[in-house]
């Protein structure tokens, strides 16, 4: 499909050498590739969409990278592995782990914003125009976590959904808030903490703990719990939510203790369930809110379970009434 495609760029997106790839050699657009061979307007979907081309640039590209390396290095898919072990995948680890992604549809996959456009920091666009030539899309900035470019202190801005295309010379920027920072930093600490677990530990371990925290944790079913604590909890989710930059994360406006998505009384515990499988974005919304600094540590530092990942953790957290949201889980 690709021939003679361009070496990407320091810190250059696949996605971004793939639109190169089509101004310099193909004679159609590249909307009209995705309608054709993957029957989907890709603009629409999630960034894991691109798989598929992904894996025919890495081909080009391989005598200087590995398809699995390619991908890892200048796409931001492994980012979504956070918390799904090499069990959830049919078709075994790491070799088809990117197809079987690709397929995988996350529950509130499309509430999450920063999945679903293409980002980029104003100012980096200038400077990459100057010393390359041309501007392009940085894979740090297409994490889902993020919202700023750590290197100038500005919102990353997002291109339009109608179609692909570079980066704009805008030139127009806006720094971020002192909050905005705060949040990523916390983000991004939590982050480090859970790949320090075993992959298919993290999300039992994550549960676990959120289930003690809320004073859930010995529920054998939805409706054996408090219906006043679990009330006091989605009020205590929707009032942080609404009152820090958490909110710039996701579509949903507003949220309100007992509707969408947290529709009383069985919103939070339902995303609680072992079974489910959101997107990784929600768990780290939760876990941000609910659970400390000190107690995101026990991530790490409680004995993993090796034989029994699934287990449930020994309590080591107190459950905490959630009726006065002053303080929203450190944000």
């Amino acid at each position: 499909m690709f021939n003679y495609p361009p070496a990407p760029l320091p810190g250059e997106h696949a996605a971004s050498v793939i639109y190169r790839t089509f101004q310099q050699n193909c004679h159609q657009r590249i909307e009209t590739w995705f309608n054709t061979h993957l029957k989907t307007p890709f603009f629409e979907m999630p960034q894991r969409i691109w798989v598929p081309v992904y894996e025919h640039l890495a081909e080009a590209l391989q005598v200087y990278f590995s398809k699995a390396s390619f991908i890892k290095q200048f796409t931001n898919l492994t980012d979504y592995t956070l918390f799904l072990s090499p069990q959830n995948f049919d078709s075994g680890y790491p070799s088809c782990i990117f197809h079987d992604l690709a397929k995988r549809k996350f529950e509130h996959g499309l509430q999450v914003i920063t999945d679903r456009v293409w980002r980029y920091c104003p100012d980096c666009a200038v400077e990459d125009e100057r010393r390359f030539g041309t501007a392009y899309f940085h894979t740090e900035h297409q994490q889902y976590h993020r919202l700023s470019c750590l290197r100038h202190g500005c919102y990353l801005k997002a291109t339009q959904t109608q179609k692909f295309s570079l980066p704009p010379l805008d030139r127009e920027r806006e720094d971020i808030i002192a909050e905005v920072s705060i949040l990523e930093r916390q983000l991004q600490k939590l982050i480090n903490i859970i790949k320090q677990v075993p992959s298919p530990e993290r999300k039992p371990r994550l549960l676990s703990l959120l289930k003690q925290k809320l004073g859930v944790s010995r529920l054998h079913r939805l409706r054996d719990h408090n219906l006043k604590g679990m009330r006091e909890a989605h009020v205590y989710l929707a009032e942080a939510f609404n009152n820090t930059p958490m909110r710039h994360f996701f579509r949903w406006g507003a949220l309100c203790a007992d509707r969408y998505p947290l529709n009383a009384p069985h919103g939070l515990l339902t995303m609680l369930q072992p079974d489910r499988f959101y997107h990784p974005m929600i768990y780290l919304m939760i876990a941000v809110t609910f659970l400390d600094e000190q107690e995101q540590n026990l991530l790490v530092e409680l004995p993993f379970r090796g034989e029994n990942p699934r287990e449930p953790l020994p309590l080591v957290i107190i459950p905490e009434s959630f009726k006065a949201p002053s303080c929203f889980g450190g944000v």
